[in-house]
């Protein structure tokens, strides 16, 4: 019996939770009985890390987001490689990845991360993707959502049932395990940074954008800052846009923040950034599917406190797992900060609830057996 041929059609650019999720299926899924590939559509820091890890990855560049060429030469690649599904991921690849196989003749399953209406910051240009993700969508025989909150907002805008399922995130448990090497990774971090053993530790971890929240933090770590001084806040990731570090950079002098925040980049290993933090935060003002940033915390035993927006929730239960706060409310979360630090006990008994929720429910294996699932059915 010949190997079902399953094509990943990434954008390439980033390397952020969605792009782990793809590495994780072309790393995973079952060889005896898939053959994976995986094709970019912009050199990036995904494509980087799919040629050091040796996964096979093509790519077929788009010089700018209406060469539509590129959906003729997709077209004849999966002709030409005998591909048997595409697996598309975010609003380019859905466009790009659904017109091709439907000139070639195959069937396309779309993974749902986000909603495209929340992508950005410019509403017209969501407003835009929107509009083309959703003229496309009866191209794809299944769609695969990373929470049950996308899956009733894409069965609320039409989608059926039948083609819809609920995939959670999962993570590399084996990879997110205490041990020596961690421990001496986080303390030399936390050495770099300047911070002593005493001091608390706050970060997030993220593609920065706009929509993360990323100025909702810095003020409430400027206002939890006047009750415990010995609190540094730490942002991990790139930033899209780029400029828009630079806004952050202000925004952080103005609040008198410059010597207690640190920024660091892209890091391909997080490890050591959630092992030496106290607590770890995502305020985002929008709609989230399932952040791997806050499941890879939470299997390190680290409490989390998040908005509540989108599927957070869904991993975040408030009080046992970790604490949720209105999306937006600068006071919201420097309170829940304060109560957190202020009960070491409690933030460990979180800690603690968070590490065990993610063994029992997140593993990375059980998210792709589920994938590899859908993807027998859409093959009949």
């Amino acid at each position: 019996m010949s190997k079902i041929r399953v094509l990943q059609l990434v954008n390439g650019e980033h390397y952020a939770g969605a792009e782990r999720v793809q590495e994780m299926l072309l790393r995973y899924l079952d060889p005896h009985l898939f053959e994976p590939s995986c094709v970019a559509l912009i050199n990036g820091a995904f494509v980087r890390k799919a040629q050091a890890l040796g996964l096979p990855v093509t790519l077929l560049p788009m010089k700018h987001r209406a060469d539509v060429r590129v959906i003729r030469e997709l077209a004849h690649f999966l002709r030409a490689n005998h591909i048997d599904l595409v697996h598309t991921h975010g609003v380019r690849t859905n466009v790009v990845g659904r017109a091709a196989a439907r000139l070639a003749g195959i069937p396309v399953v779309t993974h749902v991360h986000s909603h495209p209406r929340f992508d950005t910051d410019r509403p017209w240009k969501n407003l835009f993707n929107e509009a083309l993700d959703r003229a496309t969508r009866r191209w794809t025989a299944r769609f695969l959502c990373v929470s049950q909150y996308l899956y009733e907002r894409v069965r609320h805008e039409g989608v059926p049932a039948a083609r819809l399922r609920v995939v959670p995130n999962g993570i590399e448990l084996e990879y997110f395990q205490w041990g020596p090497q961690l421990t001496i990774a986080a303390e030399k971090l936390r050495s770099a940074l300047g911070l002593s053993s005493e001091t608390k530790l706050i970060s997030m971890v993220a593609l920065f954008r706009p929509t993360k929240g990323v100025e909702i933090f810095l003020a409430a770590l400027a206002q939890l800052r006047n009750i415990f001084t010995n609190v540094h806040g730490l942002l991990v990731g790139p930033f899209a846009p780029p400029s828009y570090q630079h806004r952050v950079e202000a925004y952080r002098r103005h609040l008198g923040l410059e010597p207690y925040v640190h920024l660091v980049d892209f890091q391909e290993d997080v490890r050591p950034a959630l092992a030496a933090s106290d607590l770890i935060v995502l305020p985002s003002i929008s709609c989230e599917g399932m952040p791997l940033s806050l499941l890879e915390a939470m299997a390190l035993g680290r409490p989390v406190i998040a908005s509540q927006v989108g599927g957070i929730a869904e991993i975040v239960h408030h009080g046992h797992t970790g604490l949720l706060v209105p999306p937006g409310d600068v006071h919201a979360l420097a309170q829940a900060m304060q109560i957190l630090l202020s009960n070491p006990q409690q933030m460990s008994a979180m800690g603690g609830n968070a590490q065990r929720f993610v063994q029992e429910h997140h593993d990375a294996k059980r998210c792709v057996r589920q994938v590899e699932k859908n993807y027998l059915e859409v093959l009949g």
